[in-house]
């Protein structure tokens, strides 16, 4: 009995191995195949596609982001405005670390075909996805993450510092390979800068210069960087901006709100703009581009009159920035004064959802008028009509534009970081005027705002001033407004707007993926180790060393 046993573990062992090997075989003829009939340029029309529909669903579509930042307030999810999503980690980052693998991918291939400025346009891509990954964690698996095939699968954390060491560096590395005599980018499968080598160096110039003024403090010798990359190329123009178009077409490329995408279109009803949102715009050219006018309006006034009703509403439709309809009605309160007592009375034209600490949703249409959608509380303002469709001429899947890098120089020049270059006020008008070229405002319109709008001369009114129209230039960019707030304390309202019902403190980070607590739980430990208050919310990532954080949370 124990020889057969034997005999018999004896053929298990050889049977394995040889389906080891015969699946290793097939594993590197399939390798080989996908190879020779995956042409180098598709992996970067691929990688583009990837990293810019991911970022852009991230910066308009995730609560955590915006819910917290106040570019709205969302029906099915309280706890990103309450602080508590914040609490419990995320189930891991597979998604961010397969696209860097990917890009990793595309890179070798482009590089061993000999086409070194298609592979430098991946670098950027790349840094950009590691930037992402590390300003939302802090210490993050990079000189290690992409080498599980030689076996490495529990990788270590790098510490901030050398991730965004590590990352200018290769910036700067794609940039020397982009300026030199090398191949052309293929303008086909370039879907961001049709092959124009030039914008992609203004890309990674521009990406090197929001991680300078990310980390100045923290590295506290990095004036002469900044100082030479201000002056490089930079995308200071909307002309420039990086960014995917939609086509429209079906669900994988189709704006996250459109009907491809969201076909009873409940995602983009069930988030109002918030009201410190919509408070800012007042006065705004891009109120009215992004903000569609409450549908149903009380007055203080018993009416009575239907035709009375019919001469101050009906009558005349009212239009977004862009032309688009919107139908007004008018009720009075006489009608409906137990549901007043619970939402407040607001008459405007552009109503803004109150920040909700828990208990009543707003989002909630009023049980008492049953003609309105339950989800879908139409006293509200909601997004305009451009923001429903599939694609459009301001629907992008946006990585950076030339409003955060002038916002950026304007800053820097206030801090006294930058020296040369252009006036703060030069930069911080740019900025106004680049944000609202990408969104179609007219140049009047433009003067005219501009023109109001002075940089003030003291300091910290000065930056109020910039971080204000910063935090209304990154609309749609929740994750980069998040990221600006939490080391600069501004805008002033983000603090002031959390109501006093909201305990938990702010957020400065997210906390470790639970797949990593799991697996690689000695690296993971090793990073906690180093982490400024631990693996919580409120931990110190090293980026935030010297800047206003605490103020934030004070």
């Amino acid at each position: 009995m124990k020889k057969n046993r034997f005999i018999g573990l004896l053929l298990v062992i050889l049977f394995s191995v040889s389906c080891t090997d015969q699946l290793r075989k097939e594993q590197q003829e399939m390798a080989e195949d996908v190879n020779i009939k995956t042409l180098p340029e598709y992996l970067l029309s691929g990688s583009i596609v990837a990293v810019s529909t991911f970022y852009q669903d991230k910066g308009v579509d995730n609560d955590e982001f915006n819910a917290l930042m106040f570019y709205y307030q969302q029906l099915f999810s309280v706890k990103a405005q309450t602080h508590e999503e914040f609490q419990q980690a995320p189930d891991d980052w597979n998604r961010e670390y397969n696209i860097i693998y990917d890009l990793q991918s595309g890179i070798n291939y482009n590089e061993e075909e000999g086409r070194p400025s298609t592979a430098a346009a991946l670098k950027v891509l790349q840094s950009f996805m590691f930037e992402y990954l590390t300003d939302i964690y802090g210490d993050i698996p990079y000189s290690e993450a992409l080498k599980g095939r030689e076996g490495l699968l529990l990788p270590k954390y790098d510490t901030q510092q050398e991730v965004y060491e590590g990352l200018m560096a290769t910036l700067d590395e794609a940039v020397a390979t982009l300026k030199g005599e090398n191949d052309a980018i293929d303008a086909v499968y370039d879907l961001i800068y049709k092959g124009d080598r030039s914008k992609w160096i203004k890309f990674a110039n521009s990406l090197k210069l929001r991680m300078l003024m990310r980390s100045y403090t923290a590295f506290g010798d990095k004036q002469g960087q900044l100082e030479a990359i201000a002056t490089s190329d930079l995308i200071t123009s909307a002309d420039d901006d990086a960014y995917l178009t939609y086509e429209g077409t079906n669900s994988s490329n189709s704006w996250v709100w459109g009907t491809w995408r969201d076909e009873v279109q409940s995602e983009m009803t069930r988030r109002k703009p918030s009201a410190p949102f919509v408070n800012s715009l007042k006065g705004d050219p891009r109120l009215s581009a992004w903000v569609a006018p409450s549908l149903y309006r009380w007055t203080a006034q018993e009416l009575g009159d239907p035709e009375q009703i019919d001469t101050l509403y009906f009558g005349e439709p009212e239009l977004d920035y862009y032309g688009n309809e919107y139908s007004v009605s008018c009720f009075d309160t006489s009608t409906v004064g137990q549901m007043v007592a619970k939402y407040p009375f607001n008459d405007s034209v552009y109503v803004g959802a109150p920040p909700q600490g828990g208990g009543l949703n707003i989002v909630y249409a009023p049980s008492s008028l049953n003609k309105f959608d339950p989800y879908n509380n139409v006293t509200l303002s909601s997004y305009t009509q451009i923001f429903n469709q599939n694609s459009g001429d301001f629907l992008r899947a946006t990585l950076m534009e030339a409003g955060e890098v002038n916002f950026a120089l304007a800053e820097a020049k206030i801090r006294g970081w930058l020296n040369g270059g252009q006036s703060a006020e030069t930069y911080y008008h740019r900025g106004i005027e680049e944000n609202m070229k990408r969104w179609g405002i007219s140049a009047d319109d433009i003067a005219a705002y501009i023109a109001v709008k002075p940089l003030p001369s003291g300091t910290d009114e000065a930056l109020e001033a910039i971080m204000t129209e910063k935090y209304k230039a990154l609309f749609t960019q929740g994750h980069q407004s998040w990221f600006e707030y939490r080391r600069t304390a501004k805008p002033s309202f983000i603090k002031e707007s959390i109501p006093e019902s909201v305990v938990l403190p702010f957020p400065l980070r997210w906390r470790y993926p639970t797949i990593e607590m799991d697996n690689n739980t000695a690296n993971v430990e090793d990073a906690i180790s180093r982490l400024e208050g631990g693996d919580v919310q409120t931990g110190v990532i090293w980026i935030l060393k010297g800047t206003d954080y605490a103020k934030i949370n004070d």
